[in-house]
């Protein structure tokens, strides 16, 4: 439940009620109101052009506005224990990045068209080595990291002996991992991690380059 969970920094906007994820999914924020009629032949534009299926919800729009050259982003989540003694919901942060056009920093998105991509689930992301330059993937978080079992960015063989430990020991992977086998090890996304993973991994792995 992503209610009141707010974007703060170069740009801000607070999810609105209702606003849900389940495993393994995933939700767009754009910088136009994705509900307003006035706004529909946008949104079939960007859903056109980045090939991103109905499934996948858009949020918006932000106020604010990202730098080429630099910006910090926050992730602020409610803070559910502490929301019944307050007025007002209390925020905590839940992830930030400051990031630049300079290296360490990728500087292949700065203006030209790429964007800026998280390299896995345990990457930090305050970090620079965090991140890579890509073509824009709206919404297929799930593609870029099937198969990607220890969250470091690359679907490689390291990956297999993860994978084996999702399927024979959830909570041992989760322990070591800090994430849900269901978002890192479902790698067929049927919703079980099970020996039909390391089939679509296998198959995963003979895809990329």
């Amino acid at each position: 439940d992503l209610a009141g969970w707010t974007l703060a920094g170069g740009i801000r906007m607070e999810f609105p009620a209702g606003t849900k994820l389940g495993a393994g999914e995933s939700l767009v924020v754009v910088s136009f109101d994705p509900n307003s009629l006035a706004n529909q032949q946008r949104l079939a534009a960007f859903r056109a052009n980045y090939a991103l299926p109905e499934s996948v919800p858009l949020l918006g729009g932000y106020a604010g506005r990202l730098a080429d050259g630099g910006e910090k982003v926050r992730l602020l989540r409610v803070d559910v224990a502490a929301a019944g003694a307050a007025a007002a919901p209390v925020l905590i942060q839940e992830d930030e990045v400051l990031y630049d056009n300079l290296p360490p920093w990728p500087t292949e998105p700065d203006g030209g068209g790429l964007s800026l991509q998280r390299r896995g689930l345990a990457a930090a992301g305050h970090l620079a080595e965090s991140w890579r330059s890509g073509q824009p993937s709206p919404g297929i978080a799930d593609l870029i990291f099937a198969g990607d079992a220890d969250g470091d960015g690359d679907v490689d063989f390291d990956d297999i002996d993860d994978l084996v430990l999702a399927i024979t020991d959830a909570e041992a992977f989760e322990a070591r991992f800090g994430v849900s086998v269901l978002v890192a090890a479902d790698v067929n996304r049927d919703g079980r991690i099970d020996n039909d993973d390391i089939a679509a991994f296998v198959a995963v792995l003979r895809a990329r380059p």
